[in-house]
């Protein structure tokens, strides 16, 4: 049986997930949630790398990985130039969508993918990281207007005015209409159908149609495991 390894920190990874599933139908797949060293994105570019090769080695040992998405953007700017280069599976990395209708732009991210994606690094966008955004996002999902609101309010520039903003993290989706209350009048991009539709381009119509769902996260925590499977396979859930 083959399988897709979709690797994140949590949530994040799920919102990849569910909507590969929503536009293109199941897949057998399997989410490793790397939540013992979240939030990824204030770690080293040597901790990720050696994190990254050590989980992927751990599943293409025991399963048939057909293909690897990397549903992170942090894990995508420091781990998939060398992946690539090093593994003969394909693999699927998450940028951020840049390619806005022109106006004042604001991209928020991780600390590591603002530092160190080269797509953001060629444009002349505003850019903020949110260190703990990915993490408050896994802890209290799904309910954020309380517990992430002043979180927002300190660290994104609430007197300002942005036509456009890019959720530079897949874990952002899950709080956009969070960010829609302090930019209400600005368009939303996300990296998730272009992602998507990478992955069934690659896929290109292996084996892999399936229900088979293996989730793992690194650190035992019920309520995160619970989350993402309902997250993922409840229909009622955006």
């Amino acid at each position: 049986m083959e399988y897709v390894l979709f690797i994140d920190s949590g949530m994040g990874g799920a919102t990849i997930i569910k909507s590969y599933i929503q536009k293109y139908g199941n897949i057998n797949f399997i989410f490793h949630c790397e939540n013992a060293y979240a939030p990824l994105g204030n770690l080293s570019k040597k901790i990720l790398q050696k994190l990254c090769n050590k989980i992927i080695l751990n599943y293409t040992s025991k399963y048939n990985i057909s293909l690897i998405v990397l549903a992170c953007n942090t894990l995508t700017s420091a781990c998939v130039k060398i992946l690539r280069k090093n593994l003969k599976i394909n693999i699927v990395g998450v940028e951020p969508n840049i390619k806005v209708n022109g106006g004042k732009t604001l991209v928020i991210a991780t600390n590591y993918t603002i530092k160190n994606c080269e797509v953001l690094q060629s444009v002349p966008y505003n850019k903020i990281a949110l260190p703990k955004l990915s993490y408050y996002i896994d802890k209290y999902y799904p309910k954020l207007d309380k517990k992430i609101k002043g979180y927002l309010c300190k660290h994104l520039p609430i007197k300002s005015s942005f036509d456009n903003i890019i959720l530079g993290c897949t874990h952002y989706v899950l709080a956009k209409k969070q960010i829609q209350q302090i930019y209400p009048n600005a368009n939303f991009y996300d990296s998730i159908m272009g992602t998507i539709n990478q992955i069934n381009r690659l896929l290109n119509g292996k084996t892999v149609c399936g229900k088979e769902a293996i989730i793992v996260l690194s650190k035992p925590n019920k309520k995160l495991l619970q989350n993402v499977e309902k997250y993922i396979f409840d229909n009622n859930l955006q």
